[in-house]
């Protein structure tokens, strides 16, 4: 980072999972590292808020990616029933909300958790 911070205001982005917190059917190593990326991005983002590096994560849902697309649609229906859109996040959409999040109108956010989840975050 400081290295970073010499040569640009650059942000920094963390990547979790739906809400981090939420169980999942997945191995220690996954869970535990899903867990520290929301807490990650808000001491980072504190920790160097004065230098014009920002820090925030994304807690994507089920995005379609090749892996996805080729799961059984049954198992593709249980996780989008979840979502009160009731779909997946396109790549289109993630990399959207990532650009915004790199870009300079969203100079003013750091140590935030940015939500791409079709709405299942709100229950």
């Amino acid at each position: 980072l400081q290295h970073t911070s010499s040569h640009c205001a650059a942000e920094n982005l963390l990547c979790s999972h739906l809400n981090s917190t939420a169980p999942a059917d997945c191995s220690f190593r996954t869970v535990t590292s899903r867990i520290v990326c929301v807490p990650t991005a808000e001491v980072i983002g504190k920790e160097f808020a004065e230098t014009g590096i920002t820090c925030n994560a994304l807690s994507p849902a089920v995005v379609r990616t090749e892996m996805v697309a080729a799961m059984p649609d049954a198992q593709v229906k249980y996780m989008t029933d979840k979502i009160p859109m009731k779909r997946t996040g396109e790549l289109s959409e993630i990399a959207a909300m990532i650009c915004f999040m790199a870009s300079p109108e969203c100079s003013f956010t750091t140590g935030f958790c940015f939500d791409a989840t079709g709405g299942r975050a709100t229950y």
